[in-house]
């Protein structure tokens, strides 16, 4: 059996489509790969317990017996039964605004194949790549990989042969140095399109860091982004649908009041980062200032901390161009304490750095 344009991982605009393992090569379109442009956030998802087929339906019923798994006595959260979506994350205690949930360094990572123009990575080359490196796992953490949800197309309903690749492709992020890493205790976080909780990971640490967006109540899911956040209602779900569901968040219910404002600040976002990639007048700065403030307005109303130090940054970038030094000092140490939340040693933290000793005197 094969699949065609699998994605582990999230960017800007492809939608995957998917077949059977059968003759043709298998490919993971590299549209779909975690990427990053001067402005833009990385962000990442993989495939959600939250569709209708029949073995999500097994696997619903499995967890409703399945033990609640907790977390180490340090920490605020647990694993249990999310209804209509498998196993979730949830929060035992008050989690306050950036906190850092969880931070896991990889189970194991493989090189994906050589690119394909126009298709996107051979996927079947990745199947023997991914059973060796289950195979030398320990039996704990072979038990943790197997734990992690596996999506199936229809046609793959009684095939146990790739069994690992389908647990792999549900869950697995796609790294800035290229290789596609599993990280199966972040696994278990369901999706929403007003997650509660950002997603980054820290190149410098080697580690994927979840951390409290907003304050979570005790009870409450914790949940990240699988998808872009700044596309209309019909945008993400179709972005949704390669992963065998259709969100029902908050936000999804609501999509005719939100959507306008989400578009709005994809545009936004867009021109922005596209102009600041070049030198721009002080016309054209007095032009994109009120749009990188409203744009800022928007994301801290919807807690969207994927975005938000970005959006700082440009607000800084913007305001330093037309030599406003103490706007431009304050939207970027905004910045800095978002990066800060999730890893000090990171890459984003040293750049914003930097940028803030250029407006020092």
């Amino acid at each position: 059996m094969r699949i065609r344009f699998l994605s582990l991982a999230i960017a800007p605009s492809t939608i995957c489509a998917y077949s059977s393992f059968t003759s043709a090569p298998t490919f993971l379109d590299s549209s779909l790969l975690c990427a990053r442009t001067l402005f833009q956030p990385l962000y990442c998802g993989r495939s959600n317990r939250d569709g209708l087929t029949t073995n999500l339906q097994l696997e619903e019923e499995h967890c409703l017996t399945a033990p609640i798994v907790r977390a180490p006595s340090n920490t605020t959260w647990e694993v249990r039964p999310s209804i209509g979506k498998g196993l979730g994350v949830f929060a035992t205690a008050l989690i306050k605004t950036g906190t850092r949930i969880m931070v896991e360094e990889p189970l194991f990572s493989i090189n994906p194949p050589e690119f394909v123009p126009g298709k996107g990575y051979e996927i079947q080359a990745m199947i023997d790549d991914v059973d060796v490196a289950v195979a030398g796992l320990t039996a704990e953490q072979r038990s943790d990989f197997h734990s992690c949800h596996e999506y199936r197309l229809p046609s793959e309903q009684e095939s146990d042969e790739h069994r690992n690749m389908f647990i792999f492709r549900s869950n697995a992020y796609t790294l800035t140095d290229g290789t596609v890493a599993m990280f199966p205790q972040i696994a278990k976080i369901n999706h929403s399109c007003r997650p509660n909780a950002a997603n980054v990971w820290s190149e410098a640490s080697g580690l994927r860091i979840i951390w409290a967006a907003r304050d979570i109540q005790p009870g409450e899911e914790v949940t990240v982004t699988y998808a872009p956040l700044l596309k209309s209602h019909a945008g993400r779900q179709s972005r949704l649908s390669q992963y065998g569901f259709q969100c029902t968040c908050a936000a999804c219910v609501d999509h005719e009041r939100t959507d306008s404002e989400r578009v709005k600040m994809g545009k936004y976002l867009s021109e922005l980062e596209d102009r600041l990639t070049r030198n721009t007048s002080e016309f054209a700065n007095k032009k994109l200032l009120p749009k990188a403030l409203a744009l800022v307005e928007m994301l801290e109303l919807e807690h969207m901390m994927d975005y938000l130090p970005n959006a700082y940054h440009v607000a800084a970038e913007i305001s330093l161009r037309l030599k406003d030094s103490l706007a431009a000092s304050k939207w970027s140490t905004k910045a800095l304490t978002l990066h800060g939340y999730a890893d000090e040693r990171s890459h984003a933290v040293l750049q914003e750095r930097l940028f803030l000793d250029r407006i020092s005197p």
